[in-house]
């Protein structure tokens, strides 16, 4: 969170007021946006987790700042708003296929104030297929993922079942499986995709390195 808020300042010299968090699931970055003091709205197609997602925002007396809404990505051109930073972390982008994840671009810019950037994390397409694991496991700090890969090459397709556990105390509740596709996009499509989509500058930045390499698992798309 931090590290993309000083990349956003140090490359385009923005610090926003107002942010919006597409595919915000259980809140996690909605709720890290508020406790810093943005005043920020979040979006998720999934009533359950919309639900959840304000309570907690509730116990944490975030209400005045934290605006959450059941509502799909696909269908961002019904959201009639302007931010100076979108978000798209936790790698949720990517399930619907190239036109609609295109659109899905689109719609974002036209979001934007107009010195407003997008920051939106991605697999590394490279390092997927180089260390391909059919099952791992993805340790929240308030919920557990186990997710079940299989790759379709011809297609460029990650197929993926994942089962949430909620994390309460020590233990962990079953909460529910959700079964996805996945299309992997190398760096120079993601470069194209946001050019196509209007953005004039987009930057690849490695999570985790200096450089982007084999061994770097995910990116973060910054665009403006």
């Amino acid at each position: 969170m931090d590290i993309i808020l000083n990349r956003v300042k140090e490359e385009y010299g923005v610090e926003p007021e107002s942010v919006l968090d597409i595919g915000c699931g259980l809140g996690r970055h909605v709720l890290a946006f508020g406790e810093r003091g943005y005043e920020v709205d979040g979006l998720d197609f999934s009533r359950e987790y919309v639900r959840e997602a304000r309570q907690r925002a509730s116990d944490r007396d975030l209400d005045d700042r934290v605006s959450i809404h059941q509502h799909d990505m696909r269908n961002l051109e019904e959201w009639d708003d302007s931010y100076d930073l979108i978000v798209n972390l936790g790698v949720t982008f990517g399930h619907y296929g190239r036109e609609t994840d295109q659109e899905i671009l689109s719609n974002v810019f036209d979001l934007l104030s107009d010195d407003g950037v997008f920051a939106v994390e991605m697999i590394n397409k490279a390092n997927q297929i180089h260390d391909f694991e059919r099952t791992y496991v993805i340790d929240y700090r308030d919920a557990l993922n186990v997710q079940h890969l299989r790759y379709d090459i011809g297609n460029g397709v990650l197929h993926s079942n994942i089962d949430v556990f909620s994390r309460e105390e020590e233990e962990f509740g079953y909460r529910n499986r959700m079964t996805l596709k996945y299309y992997l996009y190398s760096p120079s499509e993601l470069r194209y995709m946001c050019k196509r989509a209007g953005f004039e500058d987009v930057t690849i930045v490695p999570r985790g390195a200096e450089e982007l390499t084999l061994d770097v698992e995910s990116i973060v798309i910054l665009a403006s």
